[in-house]
């Protein structure tokens, strides 16, 4: 159910009607029919397709996010999160074909086989022309649809992720096809600032316009007496841990890191670079360390030092409670700053969470916005942004380089939405530090 336009008349010319997966289901209850009732075959038949469908639908869309089945496994905890809500009318649809697929196997006068076959391809025909209409990823180039995405999405990297993290082999790591912090740092030598800033926004996307229509143009006021901006754009695939090693590291992986090898692959990444150079190295999120396992992960890529939830929230007067119950980004902005300030030379790399989608509160002033989500996204980014930089400002020792990037665009649902950023890009900040007068 990968698309490249918006409803199912758009995407005919462009995309297979028909995902030959979607077949299977009903195939696999039928073959069981002599061994359960009629109606159980329906309710096989109907469990599998929706499931089929649901995730689909979810890999569909968040497949520029994420590779990979482990971060299905990962978005488990968050699965009341799912949108459900978008697969409402295919399962309707589902449930009526699967009433007549009950009722071809009523004990009755007459031909039996050519109903119960004419009610499944008209299942699967309305399954498919219902899931057309729903918003979903653009094809990649050469990329063809004649499988559902999360046939894809599962099958496509298994050897890598299976071979990785059960069988001892290899994800193998591929420089990333495009610019990175790595290698922006990388180029300046070991003559790098001594006092560097990461910070990866969840979520941050790159809209059409000037500098003063992005979401980061609230950070961009706040830092100009003191930093000079340059600002650009780079390629993102992937989700959050994939931003972080493409920026981080310069690469692009198959899988989240496990096995010994599948790390080793994180030996040059910058923060170990600035490390053998002398630079003390930290790393900040504010939420658990399992997730992505970042705790492994942070350390083979070379931040020495890693703050999670549990190390935090003692600190703290209080988490936020958006999609997680997190440190909040202005209090891992203010602990990184006074990491910095503690050493000569240091890297201090911080993943937010506040603006992580999807925002399950609506804030009172955009609850009778005409887009509620996009109001509540822009209040949420515009608050974040706003406390990184008043942190930043209040410091008493400042970094000497602030790079500041989307780990991903945001992953809305819905394809207006989506609209309103570029595809593929996210915003790349440099803020260098002015002379002091």
């Amino acid at each position: 159910m990968v698309l490249a336009g918006g409803t199912w008349a758009a995407n005919m010319n462009r995309d297979y009607l028909f995902n030959s997966d979607y077949i299977l289901p009903p195939v696999v209850a039928w073959l069981l029919r002599k061994r359960v009732r009629p109606w159980q075959v329906a309710t096989i038949s109907a469990v599998l397709l929706f499931l089929l469908m649901a995730v689909d639908l979810f890999t569909s869309y968040k497949r520029v996010y994420f590779t990979g089945p482990a971060l299905l496994v990962d978005y488990l905890p968050f699965i009341t999160l799912w949108p459900w809500g978008a697969v409402r009318v295919p399962a309707l649809l589902i449930g009526v074909m699967a009433a007549l697929i009950a009722f071809a196997g009523v004990p009755r006068q007459g031909p039996q086989k050519p109903f119960w076959a004419i009610s499944a391809v008209v299942l699967i025909v309305l399954v498919e022309m219902s899931l057309k209409m729903l918003p979903a990823t653009p094809l990649k180039p050469g990329e063809k649809n004649l499988v559902s995405s999360s046939t894809k999405i599962i099958f496509e990297p298994a050897i890598a992720h299976f071979g990785g993290r059960l069988l001892g082999g290899s994800a193998r790591a591929t420089p990333f096809p495009g610019e990175t912090m790595s290698g922006l740092i990388e180029s300046q030598g070991i003559s790098s600032p001594p006092r560097i800033l990461s910070i990866s926004v969840e979520s941050l996307g790159a809209k059409a316009g000037s500098p003063a229509d992005q979401d980061w143009a609230v950070l961009a006021r706040a830092l100009s007496p003191y930093y000079q901006l340059s600002s650009r754009v780079h390629a993102f695939e992937g989700a959050t841990l994939a931003g972080e090693l493409r920026e981080l590291c310069g690469l692009k992986l198959p899988a989240i890191p496990y096995s010994a090898r599948d790390l080793a692959q994180l030996r040059n990444c910058l923060p170990n670079r600035l490390r053998r150079s002398g630079y003390a190295t930290y790393g900040y999120h504010g939420g658990d360390s399992w997730f992505y396992n970042r705790q492994v992960v942070y350390e083979a890529l070379g931040l020495h030092h890693r703050r999670f939830f549990p190390d935090l929230s003692a600190r703290v007067e209080k988490p936020c409670a958006y999609l997680l119950v997190a440190i909040c980004d202005k209090d891992l902005i203010n602990f990184a700053v006074a990491d910095l300030a503690r050493h000569e030379r240091a890297f201090v790399h911080v993943m937010s969470i506040d603006t992580h989608l999807p925002l399950a509160t609506v804030p009172p002033e955009c609850r009778e916005a005409d887009q509620p989500q996009l109001c509540t996204f822009q209040t949420r980014i515009n608050d974040s942004l706003r406390a990184i930089g008043q942190s930043i400002v209040d410091a008493r020792v400042k970094p000497d380089l602030i790079l500041v990037y989307g780990d991903h665009g945001p992953p809305f649902l819905d394809r207006d939405l989506l609209g309103r950023y570029r595809s593929g890009v996210v915003p790349f900040l440099e803020f260098r530090r002015r002379a002091r007068n």
